[in-house]
């Protein structure tokens, strides 16, 4: 009896096999992948995601270095207009290295990036415009 009550809760799942044949995870896998390339497509004028990335990778590394550099001029104008008060000197001597800090870090993620495509092999995954 007691058995009886306990069987439905102790009953083990189905075998992976069949979770596996039922799925069939390759051919669900590779229609993703197409969709996800036809939808990436008519936006980007790519058809492989990795160059989707590579692109996006290139626009955010243009962007920060943009970035940087406003912010480096910024401090500059603010150290030119500080009329000598040494508070706001102190100010713009940060922004202007807060803004090489962040060229450095910008130049060692693009280095980073193509240095892991380089001696990786992604290369022709990532695609890079070589001029």
């Amino acid at each position: 009896m007691f058995l009886k009550i306990i069987r439905p809760v102790l009953a083990l799942p189905p075998k992976t096999s069949e979770v596996v044949n039922s799925l069939n995870p390759s051919s669900k896998l590779d229609e993703n992948v197409s969709s996800l390339d036809k939808a990436l497509t008519p936006i980007s004028g790519h058809s492989t995601l990795g160059s989707v990335i590579s692109q996006i990778y290139s626009v955010a590394i243009i962007l920060a270095t943009l970035i940087v550099f406003i912010y480096f001029i910024w401090g500059g104008f603010d150290w030119l207009t500080a009329g000598g008060e040494s508070d706001k000197i102190s100010k713009a001597q940060k922004k202007i290295t807060g803004a090489i800090i962040g060229f450095v870090v910008v130049l060692a993620a693009w280095a980073l990036w193509r240095l892991t495509l380089d001696i990786g092999g992604l290369s022709s995954f990532f695609p890079i415009n070589k001029r």
